[in-house]
């Protein structure tokens, strides 16, 4: 059975794996790309109606030498503005946007890509309801096991049940190899 409720709108862009993105794009030559490539200025559009993008005539200007750049630059500086306006601290760079986009053509979908998706998560984390972290009584914690350590005299040595004598804080007798654990004092 489908779900046909209605999707809610919450101003929110899809979350895209950056990888996704550049493996649809060149899974399909290009024809993905244009698809996201509209699909984040609609995103972003929509979640800022300040900021004012046609995702139409961005797609266009991706065919045309020069205007593909400008409309690469702009969108990077779309999504700048995006979270400046949101008080983000780290933010894109529209100049390392332009650059990917003319010399590594495949960094510019990665970058532009897992800036949308970290922008989002965001989002998605602040609109969590936070959930109050309760104590849940505990038992007892049990005594660590202890192995019982051989009676010391005064001046810090103990017997084996040879006899022999054997310094504090050492577990066996060094004659007979004996466990020290059963001693018995020394007086």
């Amino acid at each position: 059975m489908t779900n046909l409720a209605p999707k809610l709108d919450d101003g929110l862009g899809k979350d895209r794996s950056p990888a996704s993105v550049l493996g649809l794009s060149i899974i399909t030559l290009g024809i993905y790309y244009l698809v996201w490539y509209y699909k984040i200025n609609d995103e972003i559009r929509k979640h800022d109606p300040t900021i004012r993008v046609t995702p139409g005539w961005a797609v266009v200007a991706m065919f045309v030498p020069i205007c593909n750049l400008v409309s690469g630059y702009s969108t990077a500086a779309r999504i700048r503005q995006m979270q400046l306006d949101e008080g983000a601290t780290s933010t894109i760079s529209p100049i390392v946007a332009l650059l990917l986009q003319m010399f590594l053509g495949i960094g510019y979908p990665l970058y532009i890509a897992s800036q949308m998706r970290e922008h989002w998560h965001a989002h998605r984390l602040a609109a969590r309801p936070a959930t109050p972290v309760t104590s849940v009584p505990q038992a007892p914690a049990a005594p660590a096991f202890t192995a019982p350590s051989a009676p010391t005299s005064a001046s810090g040595i103990s017997r084996c049940s040879s006899g022999h004598e054997v310094p504090a804080g050492v577990s066996f007798c060094g004659e007979c190899g004996e466990s020290i654990t059963g001693a018995t004092r020394t007086e």
